[in-house]
This record gives C-alpha cells, sequence and structure tokens, in this order.
C-alpha cells in the first residue's frame, strides 16, 4: 500500500513536470520566433526608395553575391529550435522509461495481491469445514446421554474452538477485503498511467 501512496505522489510530480515543460517549450519557441517576425516588420515599415526597387549600382553589379548571402542565414535560425526538440524529446524518452519501472512494479503488486486474495479464500473455505464438522460432533456427543459430563465439557471445548474459528474466518474476510480494496487502488493507478503514457506517446 505504501508502494501504491510512492506511485500516486511519483504520477503527480510528472504530471506536474509535463506542464511546466510544455510551458517551457511555448516560451522557447515564442523567444526563437521573435527575431523573424521582428525582421519580417523590418521590412513592411521601410520606405520604397527608387534604389529599394531597382537597387543601386552596387547591387546591380553584384546580383550573385547577395542571393548566395540569404540561404546561409536559414540554417543558424532553425538550429535552436531543432536543438530544443530534440532535449525536449530526451526528456520525454526518459520519463516514459521511468514510468515503465514503475508500471512494471504495480503490476507485480497486483499479481501478488491477487495470489494472496486467492490464498486467504482456500483457508476461509478450510476454516469453514472444520466449523460444520465440529458442530456435527457437538450435536452427535448430545445424544449420549450416559457420558453427560464428559460430553459437556467436551460441548464446552468444542463451542470455544467454534467460536476461535468463526473469529478467526471475520479476520481474513475482512483482510481479503482489504486485500480487494488495494487491488481496486492498484487497477486505478495502472489506467491513469496507461492514459499518461498514450499522452508521452
Amino acid at each position: 500500500k505504501h508502494m501504491y501512496l510512492q506511485f500516486a505522489e511519483k504520477f503527480q510530480e510528472f504530471k506536474e513536470a509535463a506542464r511546466i515543460a510544455k510551458e517551457k517549450s511555448h516560451e522557447k519557441m515564442e523567444l526563437t520566433s521573435t527575431p523573424s517576425q521582428e525582421s519580417a516588420g523590418g521590412d513592411i515599415q521601410s520606405p520604397l526608395t527608387p534604389e529599394s526597387i531597382n537597387g543601386t549600382d552596387d547591387e546591380r553589379a553584384m546580383p550573385e553575391v547577395t542571393q548566395n548571402s540569404e540561404p546561409r542565414a536559414e540554417p543558424t535560425q532553425n538550429a535552436l529550435p531543432f536543438t530544443h526538440s530534440s532535449t525536449i524529446s530526451k526528456h520525454w524518452e526518459a520519463e516514459l522509461a521511468t514510468l515503465k519501472g514503475n508500471n512494471a512494479k504495480l503490476t507485480a503488486a497486483l499479481l501478488e495481491s491477487t495470489a494472496n486474495v486467492k490464498q486467504w479464500k482456500q483457508q476461509l473455505a478450510a476454516y469453514q469445514e472444520e466449523a460444520e464438522r465440529l458442530h456435527k460432533r457437538v450435536t452427535e456427543l448430545e445424544c449420549v446421554s450416559s457420558q453427560a459430563n464428559a460430553v459437556h465439557t467436551h460441548k464446552t471445548e468444542l463451542n470455544q474452538t467454534i467460536q476461535e474459528l468463526e473469529s478467526t474466518l471475520k479476520k481474513k474476510e475482512e483482510e481479503i477485503e482489504g486485500l480487494k480494496q488495494e487491488i481496486e487502488n492498484a487497477r486505478e493507478l495502472q489506467a491513469q498511467r496507461d492514459s499518461l503514457t498514450q499522452k508521452l506517446q
């Protein structure tokens, strides 16, 4: 149960980390796109002159240099988004690996709890069978009147044993209910984990 609580806390931490990473990603993408927008705005606001339309003598004399110089700036502008995207991808890969590890632990705990429930059910059935046998024995002894005192003593002992068995059965039933609740909680956590894994992918 303690492990389930730890997993729930980790799940909230991963969810918060995902939200923060997403916000940082938007902020960095906005910062990266701002120079391009300002450059585009500057081109629109610059006045049109004959030189800007027809070009100066130097510009008309060297058209190839101007054309070749512009594409060189593009890799620099695209480098930051590519690097940032690679960092985010590695971050999510690490988060996904952690989630897979937690999922394996949760699955093992779920299988163990299921096995425990099965074992307790078998023990409960055995106790119930023993209690029924003792009740029949008490009835048989009550039919023998010649051994009244011995029967009474034995009956008292059997009744005490039956009470102890019934008390044990009650405790086992409570333990089974607790295990069922743990399994239900584990299934809910596993469903949340599956949903988060699908979102990350």
